[in-house]
């Protein structure tokens, strides 16, 4: 799966360069949560939304919708059995609010480096149409981060592989902050 390659790619450039967050004249930065920052460019625009610390969202210019999640675990190491265990009893109690069901219909988890990380697919059904959603967690550096992306607007390309790209466009764009370094 293309996204669980871009995810791959993100937890290995995050556990080599110190620090993973670098910013430059060319990308603009900012606060998704502890320790993490999205370098979005023109790609991106931040909503503003009062949703407490550690969580934002962010549109794709092709109208999908990505929340990033940050979550603090201090010195604990969390499992994938228990951050995906986790995950699913979150989005499954956000459907059951809202009167409708979850689908899941795949999960890719793996590791890089000893770090979990995964993606979920899953659709939210009823309604208009059935919502596609893709949700990546990683947990590195006493931080879960999950990226979550769905389609936001009518206008946008309703494939498969267009909701992949907006979700690896916005994988991508967080930056973890080292914690070992003085930056």
């Amino acid at each position: 799966m293309f996204v669980k390659k871009v995810f791959a790619a993100l937890v290995a450039a995050g556990l080599s360069h110190a620090p993973a967050f670098a910013q430059d004249a060319t990308t603009e930065c900012a606060v998704a949560g502890p320790e993490a920052y999205f370098c979005f460019g023109d790609t991106f625009n931040r909503l503003e939304l009062e949703l407490g610390e550690g969580v934002s969202f962010w549109m794709h210019e092709d109208g999908f919708l990505s929340k990033v999640l940050v979550e603090e675990t201090g010195n604990k190491t969390v499992t994938p059995a228990q951050i995906e265990t986790r995950i699913l009893q979150m989005v499954s109690e956000q459907a059951k609010h809202f009167g409708r069901a979850l689908a899941f219909s795949d999960l890719n988890a793996t590791s890089v480096h000893g770090v979990p990380f995964g993606t979920f697919s899953y659709r939210l059904q009823g309604g208009a149409q059935n919502s596609a959603v893709l949700h990546s967690y990683v947990a590195v550096k006493g931080r879960v981060l999950q990226v979550v992306s769905q389609i936001a607007l009518a206008n946008a390309d309703v494939a498969p592989e267009a909701l992949e790209r907006a979700h690896a466009a916005a994988l991508r764009a967080v930056k973890i902050k080292d914690l070992t370094s003085d930056a």
